[in-house]
């Protein structure tokens, strides 16, 4: 999220060897916010960052010190990362085709490195800055008692005024900047903060599979074969409930700060004023063997197509899209309208809006560090056999041979990998123009929409399935390749990257 010019941006042909040092060094342009760092060495990130090698970086600017939100000791961070632990209790990595395909999960939560982690708060406000570190693991966020979740911020700092919701959702490299006040809580109670289930993180025959094994679909010696290998080894299925941190009142406060109702003022985009208003750069989402693709292609170093050269110093509508069983999305898109298109999520306050709306506004998070991890794996490829399915679940059998970890472009297998991604672009940070969803997916979508916040400056935004993201960037200042990539880490590695080259 840190608009740095491009040779400061961590780029894969910037990798160091083992001995060798880079000094990187440049000035802040950003507003206060939490902004994350990590390396992209290709096919290597995810391993590299699952065993330490990331952090946060703490952005602080007087706009935000005249709010007078709470600080020192009543500020917490919290990092927030799945790990596997085996039998011995060892950080272990997988490296099974589902480990490679759906991304790595754990069967441990850990906040700030800690396991079952317990925070003694007093009875006044709190502001909790909220990343999420794990591989692919994404979170529904929500208070045990029902206290609605209270936003002040998102990736990119302050929003214009709070979002009060009654979830939110966090994808890998989500930045969350939360109020949570405990006052009049009596001493010695507690409350949880938790992850609640939701539908559409993973492909929904995977999810059926889940469900049919009573949600034992992470056991280890319940699943043989294919179905072992699809669910993997783990405890805790992405998509259930399960508890995350416990917050412990142990002593009255003498006073507390009320939640301002103003936070922050910042630029806001119009669609009149991109330089594509009708002609979207494309982000297609789809796969091929043994890979997964952006815009029908896996990243490869100076592979720039056409579309993804942009002229400096101008504001571009970007569109991110599923393009499973084709190629893509590898031409630039041509946009009438989104009259045709199902449950459109623009939220008309103050986000970024088609025609002549105005975009939103917002900022984010903090969180020190904490032993950031994530997650790549062995490229071996297993070999696997599975039934075909359509989205609606395993109904419809048909012969998917998925040879090198991943075959099959076409209609099956695009069906079959249809799941969420949290995509996310370097550079300047961005603005959500609109959201949309058809087809079978809208019923999955009902469980996580409610707490998708598209107010704000954003680098990292999760697709769902069946998602269409519309959303305008500016490209300023710095001329250079920017990456942009699946923040589900075990995807990157599989070459869900590519780069704009700014000229």
């Amino acid at each position: 999220g840190l608009h740095v010019p491009s040779e400061q941006d961590g780029h894969p042909s910037d990798s160091i060897q083992p001995g060798e040092i880079r000094v990187y060094e440049f000035e802040i342009k950003n507003r206060a916010g939490l902004h994350i760092y990590h390396p992209h060495s290709h096919e290597k990130t995810a391993t590299q960052v699952y065993y330490g090698l990331a952090g946060g970086l703490l952005i602080r600017d007087t706009e935000e010190e005249k709010l007078g939100l709470p600080s020192g000791e009543h500020e917490l961070p919290l990092v927030i990362q799945d790990r596997r632990f085996d039998e011995n209790n060892q950080l272990v990595y997988g490296r099974t085709m589902h480990d490679r395909t759906l991304g790595f999960a754990g069967n441990r939560v850990l906040v700030n490195g800690k396991s079952d982690p317990v925070f003694d708060v007093a009875t006044r406000a709190y502001r909790l800055r909220v990343m999420n570190g794990s591989n692919s693991r994404i979170y529904k966020l929500a208070w045990s008692d029902g206290t609605a979740v209270s936003v002040l911020g998102v990736d990119g700092g302050l929003l214009e005024s709070p979002e009060v919701r009654p979830y939110v959702m966090l994808a890998p490299g989500e930045r969350l900047d939360l109020w949570m006040d405990f006052s009049g809580r009596g001493i010695g109670s507690e409350l949880i903060l938790k992850s609640l289930a939701f539908k559409g993180a993973l492909p929904k025959m995977h999810e059926a599979m889940m469900a049919k094994m009573g949600g034992m679909a992470h056991g280890g010696g319940n699943a043989g074969g294919m179905m072992g290998g699809m669910m993997g080894h783990h405890e805790l299925p992405i998509g259930s409930e399960y508890p995350i941190a416990r917050f412990r009142i142990t002593r009255v406060a003498a006073e507390s700060s009320r939640m301002p109702t103003q936070l922050s003022r910042y630029r806001t985009y119009r669609l009149s004023e991109t330089a594509n208003p009708d002609h979207a750069i494309p982000i297609g989402i789809s796969e091929g063997p043994g890979s997964m693709l952006l815009n029908g292609r896996a990243y490869a170093d100076d592979d720039i197509q056409p579309f993804e050269r942009v002229p400096l110093n101008t504001l571009q509508l970007v569109e991110i899209s599923h393009a499973h069983g084709g190629h893509g999305n590898a031409q630039g898109q041509k946009h009438d309208g989104d009259s045709k298109e199902a449950h459109s999520m623009g939220e008309g306050k103050g986000e970024a809006q088609d025609h002549e709306g105005s975009a939103g506004t917002g900022m984010k998070g903090m969180s020190h560090g904490g032993g950031m991890m994530g997650g790549m794996m062995g490229m071996q490829h297993g070999q696997a056999k599975a039934e075909g399915s359509s989205r609606d679940g395993m109904d419809h059998a048909g012969g998917m041979g998925m040879g090198d970890g991943m075959s099959g472009m076409g209609g099956g297998m695009g069906m079959m990998m249809s799941m969420a991604h949290p995509i996310h672009l370097h550079g300047q940070q961005f603005q959500v123009l609109s959201r949309s969803v058809s087809g079978d997916d809208t019923s999955d979508y009902e469980t996580v929409k409610e707490g998708l916040i598209t107010r704000g400056l954003k680098d990292t935004v999760l697709l769902m399935p069946g998602e269409k993201i519309r959303l305008i960037k500016p490209f300023e200042d710095f001329k250079g390749r920017f990456m942009y990539h699946c923040h589900n880490l075990e995807h990157e590695d599989l070459g869900m990257m590519r780069e704009f080259e700014i000229y």
